[in-house]
């Protein structure tokens, strides 16, 4: 992946944003947003202050929230908008900003309710019947060291009892909480936090004010072996030696979520009843648990991270912590879907033959789970804007007065006037194609570069 050029970052609406401080994969995620939320013909915000903190002008990534005819537009479907509407209204308004997380389309919280939003009720958050299948084999697939049998509730931005000293006292809280019952109908649970451009960089000042929870936590995780040998044979070992070789900030996030995790565990809160004497609810306590990073491939800051705090864990024992790649999860999920598809209409049809060649058809795929592939379109599909700007430099040195469509970019929308760039006198020139079968071409507007 390579770096952007100034000319597609002005095209896309970009310009109120500085190009220079984005990382390869947050500059290309932010096109490809930008493109999403042209497609779908919602106006961007712009920003025009003398502030110089802020850089005035387009900021094509964003919804203008004044501008906006539904709030929930940053969502994939009407229904996800419903369950983020019910989160809201569930207390967690004060942990969840309202206006990132419906306007800003990087924002990781609007890509976490996208992607996990349509498999649960709105009422209770347990899994809906139509998904049930789907979210179990899928779960299965991709954590078979936890013996799952059914995934029962998917909850967002949540923890049990948050912030109880009798877990970690910090208000840290999971992007996704699922719960499921194993093959012997026990509680387990898979904590995720999702990442999507965002680094791992956190508030660094948790520890001094929880240093003996979390040293509580740490002791019993190195007696179970959990760290490398280096920290669980060390008498003086403590958290702050999972961050050595590295910074306190961009650690501390993660060793947060691996200590939620292992104090939701029935087996540590056995070890630390017996010293506080905490009172532990039977539906907080799991028998089995796992805390999970879901990150894109290309997000090269999170993969740092990951590989720094994995060095620190025991590759031999089980650490109940695990990375899985956004990629590889939606590729299980869509393949899911696709199996459970056919496998139903097979049920339903004596025609077995069709069937069978149907299935090497792209194009079959269940329409009310098209927002599998609108998802994987709008956030990994990030391929398109490298194509766009090698396109956008073969043709930044010419300068027609009227192109032709083998001349000028072609941009890529859904929209039924599809647009054509150009660069006239140094300006670049969007035109709009009137027919999609021929190249009638009109000029809308200018862009001054």
């Amino acid at each position: 992946m390579d770096k952007l050029s100034e000319d597609l970052w002005k095209l896309l609406k970009l310009d109120g944003v500085y190009l220079e401080h984005q990382t390869i994969f947050t500059a290309n995620a932010m096109a490809r947003q930008s493109i999403w939320r042209e497609n779908k013909g919602y106006a961007n915000f712009d920003l025009y202050t003398d502030n110089s903190e802020y850089k005035p002008g387009n900021k094509g990534h964003k919804l203008d929230y004044n501008k906006c005819s539904d709030y929930n537009n940053n969502f994939l479907t009407t229904y996800i908008g419903k369950i983020v509407d019910s989160v809201l209204n569930q207390d967690n308004d004060e942990l969840i900003d309202e206006e990132l997380l419906r306007f800003n389309t990087m924002r990781s919280q609007a890509l976490t309710f996208n992607l996990f939003g349509e498999f649960v009720s709105q009422d209770n958050y347990k899994i809906k019947d139509e998904y049930q299948a789907i979210v179990n084999e899928t779960f299965k697939n991709l954590f078979p060291e936890l013996e799952i049998n059914e995934i029962t509730h998917i909850k967002f931005e949540y923890s049990p009892d948050r912030g109880e000293e009798k877990y970690t006292d910090d208000g840290t809280a999971f992007d996704v909480f699922v719960k499921f019952k194993n093959i012997d109908c026990e509680n387990g649970f898979i904590g995720i936090e999702v990442k999507y451009s965002e680094n791992m960089i956190d508030s660094d000042t948790y520890y001094k004010y929880h240093e003996k929870i979390y040293e509580n936590i740490f002791g019993i995780m190195k007696a179970k072996k959990i760290f490398n040998k280096d920290i669980s044979n060390s008498e003086d070992s403590n958290p702050k030696d999972l961050w050595e070789g590295n910074t306190q900030n961009k650690i501390e996030q993660t060793w947060r979520n691996h200590m939620l995790t292992m104090s939701l565990l029935a087996s540590v809160q056995g070890a630390r009843k017996d010293e506080k004497n905490y009172n532990y609810p039977e539906e907080n306590s799991f028998k089995d648990g796992l805390f999970v990073i879901l990150y894109p491939e290309k997000n090269e800051e999170c993969q740092e991270v990951i590989e720094h705090y994995q060095s620190k864990l025991n590759k031999s024992k089980k650490t109940y912590f695990k990375a899985v790649i956004m990629e590889e999860f939606v590729k299980e999920l869509e393949k899911v879907t696709l199996d459970n598809f056919i496998k139903d209409l097979e049920s339903k049809s004596s025609n077995q033959k069709i069937l069978g060649i149907s299935r090497i058809g792209t194009s079959l795929f269940p329409q009310d789970k098209k927002w599998i592939k609108d998802f994987k379109n709008r956030y990994l599909n990030l391929s398109e804007i490298q194509k766009l700007d090698e396109q956008l430099k073969k043709i930044a040195s010419k300068n027609y007065n009227q192109p032709d469509c083998k001349q000028a970019l072609i941009f890529p929308t859904d929209c039924k006037q599809a647009l054509i760039f150009s660069k006239s006198n140094n300006n670049w020139v969007a035109w709009c194609r009137e027919d999609h079968r021929a190249c009638i071409l009109r000029k809308c507007r200018n862009y001054n570069t």
